[in-house]
């Protein structure tokens, strides 16, 4: 009699309603039981994980399972480089899922292109923003100064590069974008200080891939280095 009067009550349309929400929510959190993301998430939070935000891990699948504390504290202290709070990394959890080299990389490229503020999506969506995006787009958007020079910002960086050696473009905002524009003042100070030929760099970008999605910073600490602790002689750099 009880068994007939619960499915009766399940079999109503408000209930089936209520039901049909319900299980998929407490599977959800059988589901996710012991999965350190959550785990950090309602210890640093203080509350317990928004459904949400347990849909949107639902969409990242295994690979968020199988993130470690120590892997999700590794991209939190990367994040955290470029302002990003805990709670906002929370909120858009694919970039727990990325390459924290590569996420660490894009990042400071970002501050280096002197980003208005940098969000997870940003990160996430790095190859979109420098690549098909013109910066008109990126001040329009808010995400560059109106009257930022790009060029002549990426200059800057090379202090041991002459104002007369320095061949300004002036590109128009509206036909160029992020990554061509590091590219060209990239290929421009490597013949200065290498003296290398455009077919070289072409070359360089082919066989090490990241070079194109390199901070500024690392390729010069990596030329410093390379030139003045283990002492390369410039043809070995070149040829290396």
């Amino acid at each position: 009699m009880y068994i007939k009067r619960f499915l009766g009550y399940l079999k109503s349309p408000v209930n089936i309603y209520i039901t049909s929400y319900l299980v998929p929510i407490l599977q959800g959190k059988r589901y996710y039981y012991g999965v350190p993301l959550i785990n950090l998430y309602e210890r640093l939070m203080g509350h317990t994980i928004p459904e949400v935000l347990l849909h949107r891990l639902e969409k990242e699948g295994s690979k968020i399972n199988n993130l470690t504390e120590k892997d999700l504290k590794i991209t939190l202290q990367i994040l955290n480089k470029f302002g990003i709070s805990a709670e906002e990394a929370f909120m858009d959890p694919h970039v727990f899922c990325m390459n924290p080299i590569a996420m660490d990389n894009y990042g400071m490229i970002l501050q280096e292109c002197n980003f208005a503020f940098i969000q997870p999506k940003h990160i996430i969506r790095y190859h979109t923003l420098v690549k098909s995006r013109t910066i008109k787009q990126l001040k329009q958007e808010g995400l560059l100064k109106e009257n930022l020079k790009l060029e002549e910002l990426l200059y800057s960086y090379f202090h041991d590069w002459l104002q007369e050696d320095r061949a300004y473009e002036n590109y128009d905002d509206s036909q160029t974008n992020i990554l061509s524009i590091r590219m060209i003042v990239l290929e421009k100070f490597l013949k200065w200080k290498l003296h290398i030929t455009s077919e070289e760099f072409q070359k360089y970008c082919k066989n090490y891939l990241p070079l194109r999605h390199r901070p500024m910073s690392d390729i010069i600490e990596s030329l410093d280095i390379a030139q003045n602790n283990i002492q390369f002689s410039t043809e070995t750099i070149r040829s290396i």
